[in-house]
């Protein structure tokens, strides 16, 4: 089992940040530029039992990624584990905490296992690890988690 655990301050209110990452309709948006995610599923009110479903498209090949709601409370933690995708086991919590001037100390807390044995150790040692890191940190510094979301006119 692989543990990540990164933590950053967001320059915005605990509500406002938690309401863009209880959307999985924004997670797209949050993505690098390398990563191309679309939610497939209807984009449901968070709650326990829900599940999302995302197409998940790098270096040319797509694959869906499906997240289960195992635990949810208002403005303070949500935790996604993967019923279908990339990973044998895969649980994201996310803990929403208060800082100084409004400002938000976002936790992130991954445990995952790879498929493919030995060679899936390999892989996230070399690169799957390193990678989900900068990924999770990128996501922490992006505009929609300090602005509001420009909606779209239909």
């Amino acid at each position: 089992m692989s543990y990540i655990n990164v933590s950053a301050i967001i320059k915005a209110p605990r509500q406002k940040v938690f309401s863009v990452l209880s959307n999985p309709a924004h997670y797209p948006a949050l993505m690098p530029s390398d990563l191309t995610l679309k939610l497939i599923s209807p984009s449901i009110r968070l709650k326990k039992g829900a599940e999302y479903e995302f197409r998940v498209k790098r270096f040319g090949i797509e694959q869906i990624w499906s997240l289960r709601v195992e635990d949810a409370v208002e403005n303070e933690q949500i935790t996604f584990v993967q019923s279908i995708g990339f990973f044998d086991k895969w649980s994201h919590t996310i803990k929403f905490e208060d800082f100084k001037d409004g400002e938000t100390i976002l936790h992130h807390f991954i445990e995952y296992e790879l498929h493919f044995g030995l060679f899936g150790k390999l892989y996230d040692d070399l690169h799957l690890r390193g990678y989900i890191t900068k990924l999770l940190q990128s996501i922490d510094n992006k505009p929609i988690l300090v602005r509001p979301p420009i909606k779209s006119e239909s």
